[in-house]
Formats: C-alpha cells, sequence, structure tokens
C-alpha cells in the first residue's frame, strides 16, 4: 500500500481510511436496522391481527354454543345448523391460534444481531 512516489502511507492517511471504513461500516448497519424495523412493524401488525381474529373466533364460537345450548329443546333443523356454526368458528380459533404461535416464534432484529455479532468475531480476530 505505497502512494504513487513509493513511500508507505503516513499515519493520518491510515486514520482516514480507518474512520471511513468505520463510518460506512456504521452506516451498513443502520440501514439494516432500519429494514428490520420496517419488518417487526409489519411482524407486529400480523401478530396483533392474527390475536384480534383468534379472540373474536374464540368469542362468537362460545356465543354459538351458548345458542346451542338454549335452541337444544326446540326444533331438530336449528340443533345440526347451531352445531355446525361452533365446529366453524372453533375451527377458526384453532387455526388462528396456530398460525399465532409460528409468528411469535422469530426473534426480534435477528439479522442485525447476527451481523453485530460476526462483527464482533472478526474484530477479536484482529487480537
Amino acid at each position: 500500500m505505497a502512494d504513487e512516489n513509493g513511500n508507505p502511507p503516513g499515519l493520518l492517511a491510515l486514520f482516514s481510511r480507518l474512520a471511513r471504513t468505520g463510518v460506512e461500516v456504521l452506516r451498513n448497519r443502520g440501514e439494516l436496522f432500519a429494514i428490520e424495523l420496517q419488518e417487526e412493524k409489519a411482524h407486529t401488525t400480523e401478530v396483533l391481527f392474527l390475536a384480534g381474529l383468534t379472540i373474536f373466533c374464540g368469542v362468537v364460537g362460545t356465543v354459538t354454543l351458548t345458542f346451542l345450548v338454549i335452541f337444544l329443546f326446540r326444533e331438530d333443523l336449528r340443533v345440526y345448523a347451531a352445531i355446525g356454526f361452533v365446529v366453524l368458528y372453533f375451527a377458526g380459533a384453532l387455526f388462528c391460534a396456530f398460525a399465532l404461535k409460528s409468528a411469535l416464534r422469530r426473534p426480534p432484529f435477528s439479522e442485525s444481531l447476527r451481523q453485530l455479532k460476526k462483527d464482533q468475531q472478526w474484530l477479536e480476530s484482529l487480537k
């Protein structure tokens, strides 16, 4: 790494190059963090939607089950219709609960943490 005259770069030039590299790394990590923040916002919205849908289906299923008990001693066809709705709503609640559980497994900011760990390992290898 010599300049045009064949002389090695000075301390100031090395420090300047190191500072530029450090700023570029920080900018890169900042961009990654911003992208992951947007992904986390979308993920949070999805989780909240699925949680709301799960609660809704559970409540509707419970209300329908109550009506099933109320209508149990009335016309035979009403009982079968109520049973069908109970099965439908509870199946929807079960589906949403599993989707919610799956959505909550991913840790937040995983890529940023992985990159920071990689940077730390690289810095430790320089010692």
